[in-house]
């Protein structure tokens, strides 16, 4: 299929829609909008909240794990609903947020599947943006690898290279659709045409289509 890219304009009912067309049934069992939140339910259990507020400490974006925590997180530095761009492709979602200082918004936050069939995140630490240091983070509501970060230093280097996204080392899954490059170039959107496959790459994570 085609990479396709959505502007979601910072408006929350083009989010919940976007997701509702996207990822319901895929990714998600449930997806269910109130006024301040639309909440993403895998088997019943509440997974992914997205919240009409990013830069407000007790709204973000929630992830919820299977024994009932969360992490939940927020940045000051972004418009109040800053969902700017949602892509879709073969093997899977991504987002992208808009501050209130740059209109530099490239996707970093990912949804997707892993190799045992779980609704995966991959995202960048802090979730909102794709820095000069990376440190990446893979949930599953049966597996959260809070604090267990990959960092990357981003090198000017003409290799390209690729590798899965561990999200259990117990379970030993995987992500098999979305990437990181250990050899990257600055963050930037771009799509990959490699061997005649295509990729989304925010120049640290590459999602196949």
């Amino acid at each position: 299929m085609a990479i396709e890219k959505t502007a979601l304009y910072n408006n929350f009912d083009r989010l919940y829609e976007w997701l509702n067309t996207n990822a319901l049934g895929t990714y998600f069992d449930e997806i269910i909008k109130d006024t301040y939140t639309v909440e993403c339910k895998c088997g019943g259990k509440d997974f992914i909240s997205f919240s009409d507020k990013l830069n407000i400490s007790d709204y973000g974006i929630k992830i919820t794990k299977q024994n009932g925590g969360y992490l939940r997180t927020y940045s000051s530095s972004l418009k109040e609903t800053g969902y700017a761009y949602g892509w879709k492709t073969g093997g899977g979602l991504a987002l992208a947020f808009d501050t209130n200082y740059s209109g530099f918004t490239v996707p970093g936050f990912f949804i997707t599947k892993d190799n045992l069939g779980n609704t995966a995140v991959i995202r960048e630490k802090n979730f909102f943006t794709v820095s000069s240091t990376y440190y990446v983070a893979a949930e599953t509501l049966k597996s959260f690898s809070l604090g267990k970060y990959l960092e990357i230093i981003p090198l000017k280097s003409p290799i390209t290279s690729f590798s899965p996204v561990v999200v259990s080392e117990a379970e030993g899954s995987f992500t098999p659709n979305v990437f990181i490059t250990p050899y990257t170039q600055y963050p930037g959107e771009a799509v990959l045409d490699i061997n005649g496959t295509k990729y989304l790459s925010n120049g640290v994570f590459i999602m196949k289509d």
